[in-house]
């Protein structure tokens, strides 16, 4: 982990920006889902008790507690990861940086920016031809 933070990433690079956009999208799904599937279990084994008539026992109360207690951290867990990336970031670590350039304004730009650097390319080389077809045609006159 601690290798991860020294490391120097580009922010700048599209493909980097997707991966590090698509791990927070990832991350706020699994924010949203899990807590939504162990509330509906937590529903579930309630059902389960209430049917089944044998009171409510220490052990069921204590699983759905658990499970409780987990959709909870669950829920946390994007929020936990973007403060303390967000604190990296003003720090000076780089992947703090990126992580708050993945946005999807910041892959759009990167895109732009891909694309504006393949168009000086292309003008270059398109530049690097008109020379040397103006160098040949006043070679051929002398």
């Amino acid at each position: 982990m601690i290798q991860i933070l020294y490391t120097e990433l580009n922010c700048n690079d599209q493909s980097m920006l997707k991966i590090i956009y698509l791990i927070k999208n990832i991350l706020n799904l699994i924010g949203i889902v899990i807590p939504i599937i162990l509330i509906i279990w937590c529903l579930w084994d309630s059902i389960q008790n209430m049917i089944s008539q044998n009171g409510w026992d220490q052990k069921i109360i204590k699983k759905i507690i658990n499970k409780f207690i987990a959709a909870v951290l669950a829920f946390m867990i994007p929020t936990i990861i973007n403060f303390v990336l967000d604190i990296l970031g003003e720090s000076g670590y780089q992947v703090g940086t990126c992580w708050k350039e993945a946005t999807k304004e910041g892959v759009k730009n990167a895109e732009q920016s891909d694309i504006g650097f393949s168009e000086n390319i292309i003008k270059a080389g398109e530049t690097i031809i008109d020379l040397r077809k103006q160098l040949a045609e006043s070679w051929g006159k002398k």
